[in-house]
């Protein structure tokens, strides 16, 4: 027989909100993506210059903002160093689900294509943000 692992952090390690908080976060994440694919297949369906009905680019934009405070959430549970470390790496992100939800009130008024050139570009921005990594609590 197969013995399957499940990779999760040490709870030994972790206090136990940020244990709960690292495993609940991948909840909300795993929605927004399914989501996000749907949202993104129904707008490929459409055409190039049709915009999607204001209900759906409303939700397709809040599951991208859902992704994003996810993965945000995620990122706090591996943080160990001061508040002000933290705010300073999470700013950008809550800046970019903002836009996100900001993308889904104009949703019903611009292109599909258009629409998902600035989920597309807010998707790049986080990946962008999220290089420059989590500080370390060493840095004073």
């Amino acid at each position: 027989m197969f013995k399957c692992t499940v990779l999760r952090p040490d709870p030994s390690t972790l206090t136990t909100w940020r244990y709960q908080l690292w495993l609940y976060s991948h909840l909300p994440l795993l929605i927004g993506i399914t989501a996000t694919a749907v949202g993104v297949r129904h707008l490929i369906r459409l055409s190039p210059h049709k915009a999607l009905p204001f209900q759906e680019g409303w939700l397709l934009c809040l599951s991208v903002a859902t992704c994003d405070l996810a993965l945000d959430a995620i990122s706090v549970a591996d943080f160990s160093g001061r508040t002000g470390q933290l705010r300073r790496f999470l700013i950008p992100h809550f800046v970019i689900a903002c836009f996100g939800i900001a993308a889904g009130m104009i949703s019903g008024m611009i292109p599909g294509i258009a629409l998902l050139g600035i989920l597309t570009f807010l998707c790049t921005a986080q990946i962008f943000f999220s290089q420059w990594g989590m500080p370390s609590s060493d840095i004073v």
